[in-house]
């Protein structure tokens, strides 16, 4: 039980829990900033690599357009929008 515990409490050290606000505020924040992301900065901040929708150039996260605006390398370069309803 002792060890048990101790692996546990290491696991959740090396993961802590995420804010689940975190994400929204780094996004108002590159809303705001108007800066570019990555796909792969994209997939770290909400979880998911954004696809764009048939026909479009934008894909829709969580309340969040995401709009392609160019490439870096082999990553599309994402401008972010919060959706106003």
């Amino acid at each position: 039980m002792l060890l048990e515990s101790l692996v546990g409490a290491i696991i959740q050290n090396m993961n802590p829990p995420k804010n689940p606000l975190q994400k929204h505020l780094d996004l108002i924040q590159c809303e705001e900033k108007k800066i570019l992301l990555t796909t792969k900065e994209v997939e770290e901040i909400v979880g998911r690599k954004p696809r764009k929708m048939k026909g479009e150039n934008y894909a829709i996260i969580g309340g969040w357009k995401f709009i392609a605006k160019g490439r870096s390398g082999n990553q599309t370069l994402w401008q972010v929008e919060q959706l106003k309803f």
